[in-house]
């Protein structure tokens, strides 16, 4: 089988990437990368996270900041996550494989959304690589909310016709040791807060995914 490059944008930035591409000009974010290289790349003034094309970037969801503390004791009672007792954090992210396909558990802390997965194929001179959404509903979490462990399994498939995000991946057992994730985790508001990566080597596939996320 001839291998084919195949990016599955990730759910969060499909229709910011869709506005980009109208029209058939340069524009900041219509290409991996473009929303942290530090290039105004469409020369309109604007930089990176300046630009409302990249506005649906994780990495420009990350700077983002909220300010819920608007009472002198500092209390957080006003909406939003991200914040105070609602503040969401990567706990830990396991990968495994059998005759079926891939499994995944993600645990956070918080009240958060379901995180979304990108997998890497590393040492590769035409590198395959998925993005794929957990399912909304946790499988398990505290009796107050206050962590969450999401669970994601994914058959493997034998052609890129057959790859569907969050069901389907062109990845084999066979290629678990040649492969490296990225997992995001999300506010109740779906704001990217978190990230981790794992596997053989998250330096190549921070560097594609123009992302900074700490090897966990």
């Amino acid at each position: 089988m001839m291998k084919t490059r195949l990016t599955l944008v990730p759910l969060a930035l499909t229709f910011t990437f869709a506005l980009a591409c109208i029209g058939g000009k340069d524009l900041e974010g219509d290409e991996a990368g473009e929303c942290n290289d530090g290039i105004d790349n469409d020369l309109n003034g604007l930089f990176d996270c300046d630009e409302d094309a990249c506005s649906g970037s994780p990495l420009c969801e990350d700077d983002q900041e909220t300010s819920d503390d608007t009472g002198d004791n500092g209390d957080d009672t006003g909406g939003g996550g991200g914040g105070g007792g609602d503040e969401v954090t990567l706990v830990s992210a396991e990968a495994d494989c059998d005759n079926q396909g891939y499994f995944y558990y993600v645990e956070i802390t918080g009240r958060g959304s379901a995180p979304e997965l990108y997998i890497y194929e590393t040492g590769s001179s035409n590198p395959w690589n998925e993005v794929h959404p957990f399912p909304n509903t946790p499988i398990e979490e505290g009796p107050n909310g206050d962590w969450q462990l999401y669970y994601l399994e994914i058959d493997s498939v034998d052609s890129i016709g057959a790859v569907r995000e969050g069901e389907t991946t062109l990845f084999s057992c066979e290629m678990y040791d040649n492969l490296t994730w990225i997992v995001y985790v999300f506010d109740k508001n779906k704001v990217a807060v978190d990230c981790g990566a794992w596997g053989e080597d998250p330096r190549q596939a921070n560097e594609f995914w123009s992302a900074d996320c700490p090897t966990i």
